[in-house]
């Protein structure tokens, strides 16, 4: 190789290194910081921890509907995916659309090693890939709509919970004791 040759060769590989090095670090959860510090507010340390507070405040039976509430929300509907494939993950951002890159890329190369030609090989393999992302997404929709799985329906639920909470906060305790004696009532009538 010339010398221009190897000096484009050594920065191709510093390119691909420097790429290499942004895509892992992006492997980590994403996680939101405080709005304090977001806008370089100094008094962040004085900010309350929000998850340590309680809506209800200390009651002796609280424990058992926090827990409850808590199983419930941490389940979120029984199914969750790898890390590597969350798309709430930078890293499985980006592995979720390396893959949908490389899909229609094997499929072409597939139908050339059946026997189709470069240019039919393309276009099937191009409108098969448009076609299937298509209808997938068109399903995964309908069936975030099904189950109620929406930004509206999500803020709605947060809404409804936070109001529910500020009720309960008002009650007096011995008002609370007696709705958790009738929610236990009413679970162990199956109701």
């Amino acid at each position: 190789l010339t010398q221009t040759g190897q000096q484009t060769d050594s920065m191709l590989r510093l390119i691909t290194l420097f790429g290499v090095l942004a895509a892992a670090r992006s492997f980590a959860p994403l996680q939101p910081r405080p709005l304090a510090i977001r806008h370089g507010f100094t008094a962040a340390k004085q900010l309350p921890n929000v998850a340590n507070l309680s809506p209800i405040g200390s009651l002796p039976r609280q424990s058992a509907v926090v827990v409850r509430a808590a199983e419930n929300e941490a389940t979120g509907g029984g199914f969750s995916l790898p890390w590597w494939l969350d798309p709430g993950t930078k890293g499985g951002a980006i592995v979720v659309c390396s893959l949908l890159a490389i899909i229609p890329i094997v499929g072409y190369y597939g139908l050339i090693a059946v026997g189709y030609d470069e240019q039919a090989a393309g276009a099937v393999s191009a409108g098969s890939f448009t076609l299937l992302a298509i209808l997938l997404w068109t399903f995964s929709y309908m069936f975030r709509v099904a189950n109620k799985d929406m930004t509206y329906a999500k803020q709605l639920k947060t809404y409804e919970d936070a109001v529910i909470a500020k009720r309960l906060e008002e009650l007096a305790d011995d008002e609370v004791n007696a709705l958790l004696d009738e929610i236990d009532r009413d679970e162990e009538l199956g109701i």
